[in-house]
């Protein structure tokens, strides 16, 4: 999945493609998590049996159900990400490492130009759902927002930014495009596990 984006250098040709990267990336793992869905129905078949014997209720299910989860998730997520994130080249260094989530697959082919305004509201319209949407803002923000892009020989820089002058773009001016403010991932990132958490109550209501 890593050589779909392979080695992206920090270049404003390079700039549509990294958010073509994310974008893919926060949708394929979105729906992954429809793999999970025939092994919860196993484990509700069992529950149900084992609720009507009385042997446990709801909330233990649930309880248990996430924490014998949580571990193949985190090994899943640290293994697909530790590979993808430095073959894509996606910003250095360990804080920002760290602070995405899971990303990227090979999808439709990378364009050889830098996508317009428009379609950069495309992607983001497309991400208008709360589950991935959030995790797309924070993955861009931590791309775009703390690194400088090179305008190339030309000096003819895309996004008109402070950093013009020195034939450099400065990546908050891509957030700027999609109307992302830079500081507010820990809010994105409450707000997604206040997703997480309100599915699991929902899960132990039904």
């Amino acid at each position: 999945m890593g050589t779909a984006w392979l080695r992206l250098p920090p270049t404003q040709s390079s700039i549509g493609r990294f958010t073509n990267a994310i974008f893919f990336g926060t949708a394929f793992m979105f729906f992954m998590a429809v793999a999970y869905v025939p092994a919860f129905i196993e484990d509700r078949t069992t529950f149900i049996k084992n609720r009507a014997n009385g042997l446990y209720g709801p909330t233990a299910f649930m309880l248990a159900n996430f924490l014998i989860g949580l571990p193949y998730l985190f090994l899943l997520a640290l293994l697909y990400a530790s590979i993808v994130y430095f073959l894509t080249n996606l910003r250095p260094g360990a804080s920002a490492f760290f602070t995405l989530r899971p990303f990227f697959t090979p999808s439709l082919p990378q364009p050889s130009y830098i996508p317009s305004n428009r379609e950069l509201r495309k992607q983001a319209d497309l991400c208008r759902l709360p589950q991935q949407g959030y995790v797309f803002r924070g993955m861009m923000v931590n791309e775009f927002g703390y690194r400088n892009y090179d305008c190339g020989a030309s000096c003819q820089c895309m996004y008109q930014t402070a950093l013009q002058p020195h034939c450099m773009i400065d990546g908050k001016g891509v957030l700027e495009q999609f109307e992302y403010e830079n500081g507010n991932t820990g809010k994105w990132v409450g707000i997604t596990l206040g997703i997480v958490l309100g599915y699991r109550v929902l899960g132990w209501g039904l």
